[in-house]
């Protein structure tokens, strides 16, 4: 009787643990994991933040003109002479010499190949007045050399120019050191008798015309090649760029050749 006892008990066992692994198994049949959206539950989605673009700012470029062609009535040349005779020079030649004088180059109002006048203290006025305009002009001049393979332009529209440049010389040659590239002196021929000087800035009134040049080497101009000198007349600051070299297109261009 114990026997049949402990055998039922062994399969009620065996049927009760089937039972409970039938249950588990529809249990996880039933079971299934839904997404928030499907539970009613409200989701935040995180969207990136695009910045706000920005239209590509145009910019403004200015070109600077190479050169201004304004009207001109008093065009000036390059003369050398003396004697009652001025020839207009296309270049100039000499040996350059230590504590002499290259030339003196007389701008003026002329293209006349050869000037013939008897009275030097009158010759520039004579031409410089022979056109009667209403617009004031002035004269300038740009010196152009190569100095150890650089290029240096030097505009001279007041003596001072020459007196504030260090690469130029406008002292006493027999008193001052003489530094600098190169000797530059001005003088105004109009309206003068005897002996005079050359212009400084305090000289520069209004009419006041800086109508030759004299050019002087100085110790350092064995430095100097391609050497070239041009003279302009002007009326207006349009003809000039902003590192202010003449770009008009009147301007009178000769070399100046050291023949030593």
């Amino acid at each position: 009787m114990s026997g049949t006892i402990k055998k039922t008990l062994a399969l009620m066992t065996v049927a009760l643990i089937v039972i409970i692994v039938i249950i588990v198994i529809l249990a996880s049949r039933d079971t299934v994991i839904k997404a928030p959206e499907e539970l009613g539950e409200t989701v935040i989605t995180e969207k990136a933040t695009e910045e706000p673009t920005e239209a590509p700012q145009e910019v403004e470029t200015t070109t600077e003109p190479t050169s201004v062609d304004l009207p001109n009535e008093k065009v000036v040349r390059f003369y050398i002479g003396g004697g009652g005779v001025m020839e207009q020079i296309t270049s100039y030649s000499s040996v350059w010499t230590p504590d002499e004088d290259i030339a003196i180059f007389e701008a003026i109002n002329s293209e006349e190949q050869t000037i013939y006048y008897d009275d030097y203290y009158t010759l520039h006025e004579s031409y410089w007045n022979a056109v009667d305009t209403q617009t004031q002009y002035k004269i300038g001049y740009e010196l152009r050399f190569t100095v150890n393979g650089e290029e240096k332009v030097y505009t001279i529209r007041e003596p001072r120019d020459i007196s504030g440049n260090p690469d130029l010389f406008m002292g006493d040659a027999a008193l001052d050191e003489v530094t600098g590239y190169m000797g530059v002196w001005v003088y105004n021929d109009i309206g003068q008798t005897g002996t005079y000087i050359h212009l400084t800035q305090e000289d520069m009134a209004d009419g006041v015309l800086m109508t030759s040049i004299k050019l002087r080497p100085t110790p350092q101009s064995d430095q100097i090649s391609n050497f070239r000198l041009k003279v302009f007349s002007y009326s207006s600051d349009e003809e000039f760029n902003s590192a202010g070299q003449y770009i008009g297109t009147h301007g009178y261009e000769i070399p100046v050749i050291n023949e030593g």
